[in-house]
């Protein structure tokens, strides 16, 4: 657990480069009041499945279980994904707009690629993109897309 004055981040690692690029975005000394951020950060070879979000939310159950004090508005389930790994980045699929619908209804999560955490990540260095804009964006619901 990483604390960032009020807020936390909880991530399953599975690529650490991923939660790295996050933190350096957000930053240590960036105060996002009585905010968590759940995190399941995956490669994979496929696209994104039911299963990945479905696992995210697992994480965010037993949290909320374990911390009933912080109120479930104030808990953002984020699905960093390095999707269909295997193919160059302009050989693969989208995300299928099932998986997103599902991702933003049932779920209530925000599925992240890998490649648009890197230009996220460009943009913040760029300083094209703010530290309050990139929270504004990672707590949104469905699939992120940096402009």
């Amino acid at each position: 657990m990483i604390r960032l004055y009020y807020s936390y981040f909880f991530f399953f690692f599975k690529q650490k480069t991923a939660y790295e690029m996050l933190r350096s975005l957000v930053g240590s000394e960036m105060c996002i009041k009585r905010q968590v951020f759940i995190g399941e950060i995956k490669g994979k070879t496929s696209n994104v499945k039911t299963s990945f979000l479905s696992q995210l939310d697992n994480h965010f159950t037993n949290f909320i279980e374990d911390h009933p004090e912080i109120p479930e508005e104030n808990i953002y389930k984020l699905l960093i994904i390095n999707h269909q790994r295997n193919k160059a980045l302009s050989e693969r699929d989208p995300v299928d707009q099932k998986q997103i619908d599902i991702a933003k209804g049932k779920y209530g999560s925000l599925i992240i690629e890998t490649s648009e955490l890197l230009k996220l990540l460009e943009k913040y260095r760029e300083n094209n993109l703010s530290r309050e804009t990139i929270a504004e964006l990672i707590t949104q619901k469905g699939l992120l897309k940096v402009e």
